[in-house]
């Protein structure tokens, strides 16, 4: 079994604010979800073309040519196209088969979990009619990841958009049966330690700063310290 990802191509679709659009946030959520599978040892497929048509040709050509069963993923954001809209929800949709319908269930699920998600207006919907979703020669699960013409909602999007794109892949994973992968932490960074030489001490600040002066005329970084804030 293989996944194919299909972010949107529609960078028409502005999101609240006009922070950019629906095309450019959603190929970084993609781009996130292709890395956790295959991190997760998965075998996913990023597609070359902008055009959905070449897209499904695309995938469905994979399915015969590698003869395995496929999962064709969109990534989309939503949107009601009313001004000052308050709507929020994700929305997975699926062609309504009981394997389309777990598969749409296991990514909302992992997305819910993302702190800040809006159950709202979402669910894993029944869809039978749009291209993708009828033309894919495999389960489709076709995401809506929130509404990105709602402020709120917006703002969630823009601020999570890697733990989408885990979420995505985590769904994925729980209906194939693959263990997720969680990411590597950061590797904290090294402490650097600093040396101190002290090249004298005097009873007299006028020796100190003359000889402080002379070090620094020569390129040493000097400075001075007195007997009580010296530390040892």
């Amino acid at each position: 079994m293989f996944v194919y990802l299909s972010p949107s191509n529609q960078i028409g679709n502005t999101y609240y604010g006009n922070n950019h659009n629906e095309s450019f946030w959603c190929e970084q959520i993609a781009q996130a979800a292709y890395d956790a599978l295959i991190r997760s040892h998965v075998k996913t497929f990023f597609p070359e073309s902008d055009s959905m048509y070449a897209r499904i040709a695309d995938a469905n050509a994979k399915v015969r040519d590698l003869k395995e069963p496929m999962l064709y993923v969109p990534i989309h954001t939503n949107a009601t196209g009313l001004k000052n809209s308050t709507r929020r929800g994700t929305n997975i949709y699926n062609y309504g088969t009981a394997d389309g319908k777990r598969l749409a269930t296991c990514i909302y699920n992992a997305v819910m979990d993302i702190p800040g998600a809006a159950v709202g207006f979402g669910g894993t919907p029944k869809n039978q009619t749009w291209y993708e979703m009828k033309n894919s020669d495999g389960y489709c699960a076709y995401c809506e990841l929130e509404y990105h013409d709602c402020k709120e909602g917006a703002a969630w999007i823009t601020s999570h958009i890697t733990e989408l794109g885990e979420a995505v892949a985590l769904g994925i994973c729980n209906y194939m049966g693959v263990d997720f992968v969680e990411p590597k932490p950061d590797k904290p960074a090294e402490k650097e330690t600093m040396y101190y030489v002290q090249i004298g001490a005097f009873k007299l600040k006028a020796y100190a700063e003359a000889y402080m002066r002379d070090a620094i005329a020569k390129g040493y970084n000097a400075f001075i310290k007195t007997s009580e804030d010296f530390v040892r």
